[in-house]
């Protein structure tokens, strides 16, 4: 519009100089003053070119919040930020968190009228995963009093465009919201056609161009995806055209017509000849050798014998089960003949077609004014105007990123962003994804997994055995270090033999020590006691196993030099009981007394001690050994009484 009024100004402009110098300017001055002015009013309308930019948003200042205003409603608990992935050099608008609803929108400067034709484009960045959530914007229909703040999900929008994903649902939106005079209300109409959005983490860019009288054209990432006619009647649904005359939705084909061309014909009959018989049974087979007809196939069970608890008079009579006849060795019971190939065989007969003499033609339901016509010959002038633009999303996936927001009546502007700033940024973004490609594949060289063969694989299949499957969370780090080393397999081999050897090793010195040390033992205890090795090794094996180790038994005594009177013997036995002489402990603890029985007195047995010599300096190392001594003597009344005396 600015630009039709300058071009209208200057030739009026030139008009008026050029019937100013040929009518009413009669001075030489005035001409060139009117000349002058037509020639400025030129170089304003070169120098002054109209762009088409109606709307253009960045986010890359601090007073984007001044222009885009969250949501009050309760609904949007998500708020936009600003900022830029690794790969972007200027900020964008981001969705920070995951599972929210989000809803921002900006006023447009002047009321957007989209008869003329629109270009809609803006880039979107899914930074780290797109699996559930939109990105599409809404060109909200310009409503006076409306403010941002008051933003809700059933705010009336002229145009939707956008990607959009969940699971494996996903397509590029385009929806116009259609004023129908004939119905007088307004009706979304959206595209049938499915474009698919890109599904990965880098920047694409949408761009949506609408031209008259109706035509438009959705490109992604600059290449065109779908382009058509709105007013073609299978590109939206519902259509932007309603024909005149439809097909009558209630009308029914006659009973009576008949719209078959051609009939089997009734009169035609099967000749008597006619063998539909494929196969046949073979009269030239002989019946098999061994084959014993008067045989049954089964025949009861002659090994088997009724329960023990079997009761005829409630059960009924035991019978047998049934096996195969044992003489039904080729076959037993009736013998069927093979089926062969029939050569006679004509397939099946079917009644020739003929023309079916009631033959109509076919029936085709008639026309009717369609109630729902209108013709709207310039659809884009019933989207109704824009007055803002906003973002209003659900997503359950965190850190979209939208940037260079264009809205223009021409595409020079969009195709520059799409041609330049957007071309360097995916040049950016991939030269970075190979870089990083780069890096992971020299990590994954470097720990790459050898395929495993010879001793690792046999030790990986073994510890994988479902028999060790309950020590598998034990085992399992020591699978992983073999498929990444694979020399650790020979480790775990040889490691149980080497730990057999060690303990196998660290008992034999442990016995050969032991034996050492038992003989060492043995040697000296043998010498302390003044006995022979070979009598130190019972006694020792006694000691150490905890048992009393029976006293050697010493040589005989000689005899006293002269006789001993019952007194003395007596009285010794007295001193023993009490405490004993140390005569008789010495002679207790070095297992070396000698026991003499002999009759004195008549009626009272006697016991004498004899001592062994024992060196003087192993008097004091003699263990304290307790000897029962025990006599009969006879109580009054003639009972006898046991009486025992311990010297110590």
């Amino acid at each position: 519009a600015a630009t039709v009024e300058r071009m209208d100004t200057f030739w009026a402009t030139a008009i008026s100089a050029e019937l100013c110098g040929w009518t009413f300017c009669s001075s030489r001055a005035m001409r060139a003053t009117a000349l002058a002015f037509a020639l400025v009013a030129l170089v304003s309308l070169v120098s002054s070119k109209d762009d088409g930019v109606l709307f253009l948003e960045k986010w890359d200042d601090d007073a984007w919040n001044l222009r885009w205003r969250h949501s009050d409603n309760s609904k949007y608990t998500g708020r936009f930020r600003v900022g830029k992935p690794n790969d972007w050099k200027n900020n964008g608008l981001r969705i920070p968190d995951p599972n929210k609803h989000y809803g921002i929108s900006a006023l447009v400067p002047e009321p957007i009228d989209p008869s003329d034709g629109l270009v809609i484009q803006y880039e979107v960045r899914h930074s780290k995963t797109y699996t559930c959530g939109g990105s599409y914007i809404k060109l909200l229909t310009h409503e006076e009093g409306f403010t941002p703040e008051g933003l809700h999900d059933q705010t009336p929008y002229s145009i939707m465009f956008g990607p959009d994903k969940c699971g494996e649902e996903m397509r590029v939106h385009v929806i116009f919201r259609h004023w129908n005079p004939n119905k007088q209300k307004i009706e979304e109409r959206q595209l049938v056609a499915k474009p698919l959005p890109v599904a990965d983490n880098h920047t694409h860019v949408y761009t949506l161009r609408l031209t008259q009288p109706s035509t438009f054209e959705v490109l992604v990432d600059n290449k065109a995806v779908i382009k058509g006619d709105l007013l073609t009647e299978s590109a939206f649904s519902p259509s932007f055209y309603q024909p005149q005359m439809i097909v009558d939705p209630e009308a029914k084909k006659p009973e009576d017509w008949v719209d078959a061309k051609r009939i089997p014909d009734p009169r035609a009959v099967k000749p008597a000849n006619w063998d539909e018989r494929e196969f046949i049974p073979d009269t030239d087979a002989p019946l098999p050798e061994g084959w014993l007809e008067g045989e049954p196939i089964t025949v009861p069970d002659p090994s088997a014998q009724p329960p023990a608890d079997w009761d005829e008079a409630k059960e009924g009579p035991w019978q047998a089960p049934l096996i195969k006849n044992p003489k039904c060795t080729v076959g037993c019971g009736k013998w069927t003949r093979p089926l062969k190939r029939n050569p006679k065989y004509q397939g099946k007969w079917e009644q020739p077609w003929i023309d079916n003499p009631r033959y109509v033609g076919p029936w085709m339901p008639p026309y009717i004014e369609n109630p729902d016509f209108f013709e709207d010959r310039a659809p884009l002038m019933n989207i109704g105007r824009i007055g803002a633009v906003a973002v209003e999303v659900w997503t359950t996936d965190p850190d979209y990123y939208f940037d260079n927001l264009v809205i223009a009546r021409f595409d020079d502007v969009p195709k520059k962003l799409r041609t330049s700033d957007y071309a360097g940024r995916v040049q950016r973004e991939k030269a970075a994804a190979k870089e990083r490609a780069a890096k992971l594949a020299s990590k994954e060289a470097k720990t790459k997994k050898v395929p495993l063969t010879g001793v690792p694989k046999a030790v990986v299949d073994f510890l994988n055995k479902p028999a060790l499957k309950p020590a598998r969370p034990y085992l399992r780090p020591v699978i992983k270090a073999i498929r990444k080393f694979p020399a650790v397999a020979f480790v775990v081999v040889g490691l149980p033999p080497l730990l057999a050897l060690t303990v196998g090793l660290a008992l034999t010195i442990y016995r050969a020590r032991q034996a050492s040390f038992r003989r060492a033992v043995l040697a000296a205890y043998a010498k302390k006691y003044d006995i022979k090795p070979e009598d130190a090794v019972g006694e020792r094996l006694g000691d150490l196993a905890g048992e009393r180790v029976p006293e050697p038994q010493p040589d005989p005594p000689k005899p006293p030099p002269g006789p001993q009177s019952p007194d003395s013997s007596d009285a010794e036995g007295e001193g023993a009981k009490k405490g004993g002489s140390a005569k008789a402990a010495a002679g207790a603890a070095t297992a070396a007394t000698g026991i003499k029985k002999g009759s004195a007195g008549g009626s009272s047995d006697e016991f004498e001690l004899v001592e062994k010599p024992v060196a003087k300096d192993e008097k004091k190392k003699v263990p304290v050994v307790e000897e029962e001594e025990s006599e009969e003597e006879e109580e009054a009344g003639g009972k006898p009484r046991r009486r025992t005396r311990r010297a110590a």
